[in-house]
């Protein structure tokens, strides 16, 4: 049986990958070339493709590439 628990249910934005760590070390990486910080890389990158661009009004929160970029690099 597949585990749905963390699913977004977002299948606009969402592609489902096993990462194989445990919930400790799932978001510990030991550098930008880390399998596992790829993958979660390329989702962020997928799922924050799309968000607007300083549109006003605008009802949905959107970020800059610098704020994208932000993002990405924390995950180093």
């Amino acid at each position: 049986m597949e585990d749905t628990s963390s699913y977004l249910n977002l299948p606009a934005i969402e592609t489902t990958e096993h990462i194989g760590r445990n919930h400790m070390d799932m978001c510990r990486f030991s550098g930008p070339e880390d399998v596992e910080y790829r993958k979660v890389a390329a989702a962020l990158r997928r799922m924050t493709a799309n968000l607007p661009e300083n549109q006003v009004p605008n009802p949905r929160p959107s970020l800059t590439p610098e704020q994208r970029q932000q993002l990405r690099d924390s995950l180093r």
